[in-house]
């Protein structure tokens, strides 16, 4: 007898545009296309910063480099990968990392795809229990891999990553046209640090021209201009006006896509869309007036100019308040997302009948729910709440195994009939 599971890992709701409508009576099944590759490791120098190989794989290089921007004591080295052309599109990136961690250090895969209208997403990070969900259906993909030691010398070594990246849903594969990307305004501070590194890799030279937002979703892969991520800046006083590369991370926090709605954004996500966490520390004691590393704020800065940005291009002898356009945006950040998984005890309920199992190994965080086939209405609920009426798409993760059920009927209910 066939058993069926209800959901492995999360139903996901994406707003879009142009998506599918939510019906009473049905619902999208997701559609997975699996492609699978091993990264290739090797520190080829035009793509990596201060990282080595050794004999059992990749570490951090002897430079000791320090980025003030990403960590206040630790080392730290990155590695960006080739981006690799597929085949078909994909949404959905897991990263399977092998590798050795000693207590303290860190080892980050991030990862990001390019539309067939050749723009990038915004870097997310990946794991084996909790994909990278895409906001649209991608042919490229790249990787970034991010070495930090303990702040005493102890380093982690990668020894082998594999990815695996499917399409997870059916929608449209355009891109949502919008008429213009976000703008907001926000406190910019000079960076300086002439001689230091930025987290891409630069060496800051006096009268530099690059920006810092503090977040390494929007960092540029490489060092150049123009480069994935631009902004466009606007100081009023001066009336000038000019783009410039993000290549750095700050000021303050380093977690901030502020510029994200808050459904998307990845820390201080009950803060309104457009305002730094630092800001509303500073302005409104918000988290005790401190950053994400308990350091208490001195100023509301959401953004770091270097110095040939602030004062040759914009004209500013202070820190002050800017416009600043977030132009690989499209008016929405990544669109609303929610996932709802079946250890979301709030969120999910089910009878007796159904029993939680974890032994499959492309479960969606920690198990799933499952239950035998009869004929009898015993059904497992998922529940969201919406932010607003509109079209959605819906899909599901669970395995491809062939002794579960392929046939599992799913309803959406709603409290509005279509």
């Amino acid at each position: 007898m066939q058993r069926t599971r209800y959901l492995l890992g999360a139903i996901v709701m994406l707003a879009t545009i142009g998506g599918l409508d939510i019906h009473d009576d049905q619902a999208a099944f997701a559609q997975h296309t699996l492609i699978s590759w091993q990264e290739d490791l090797t520190a080829a120098p035009e793509r990596s910063i201060n990282v080595v190989n050794v004999a059992d794989g990749l570490t951090l290089g002897h430079e000791r480099l320090r980025a003030l921007s990403l960590d206040l004591e630790r080392h730290y080295g990155m590695l960006t990968t080739p981006a690799r052309t597929l085949d078909w599109p994909i949404d959905s990136i897991r990263a399977i990392l092998r590798a050795s961690v000693p207590p303290k250090t860190k080892v980050q895969v991030d990862v990001r795809g390019r539309t067939a209208d050749g723009v990038w997403t915004e870097w997310q990070i990946a794991r084996e229990t909790a994909p990278a969900l895409l906001p649209m259906p991608v042919y490229e993909v790249q990787v970034r891999i991010t070495l930090l030691d303990d702040g005493r010398g102890n380093l982690p070594v990668v020894h082998q990553l594999d990815i695996i990246a499917e399409r997870m849903h059916t929608a449209t594969e355009a891109s949502p046209q919008v008429p213009s990307p976000l703008t907001f305004t926000v406190y910019a501070t000079r960076e300086g640090l002439v001689g230091h590194t930025t987290a891409n890799g630069h060496r800051i030279t006096p009268y530099d021209r690059f920006v810092a937002l503090p977040s390494h979703r929007a960092l540029c892969a490489v060092p150049r201009n123009p480069c994935e991520y631009m902004v466009e800046l606007y100081y009023p006083r001066t009336g000038r006006r000019v783009q410039a590369p993000v290549w750095d991370v700050g000021p303050w926090n380093t977690n901030d896509d502020y510029w994200n709605p808050p459904w998307i954004r990845q820390m201080w996500n009950d803060l309104p869309q457009g305002i730094p966490q630092a800001q509303a520390a500073y302005e409104d004691d918000y988290n005790g007036g401190m950053d994400q590393f308990g350091r208490m704020v001195s100023n509301p800065a959401g953004i770091d100019l270097a110095d040939g940005t602030f004062w040759l291009d914009l004209g500013m002898t202070h820190n002050d308040w800017i416009q600043v356009t977030y132009l690989w945006t499209s008016g929405g950040g990544l669109g609303w997302e929610a996932i709802v998984d079946n250890t979301n005890i709030e969120r999910f309920s089910a009878s007796g009948g159904w029993v939680v199992v974890n032994w499959d190994s492309q479960d969606y965080d920690t198990g799933y729910h499952l239950t035998t086939p009869q004929a009898t209405s015993d059904p497992a609920w998922f529940k969201l709440s919406i932010p607003e009426n509109g079209p959605y798409e819906i899909y599901v993760w669970y395995p491809a195994h062939p002794d579960y059920n392929a046939s599992t009927p799913y309803i959406v209910k709603t409290g509005k009939r279509h």
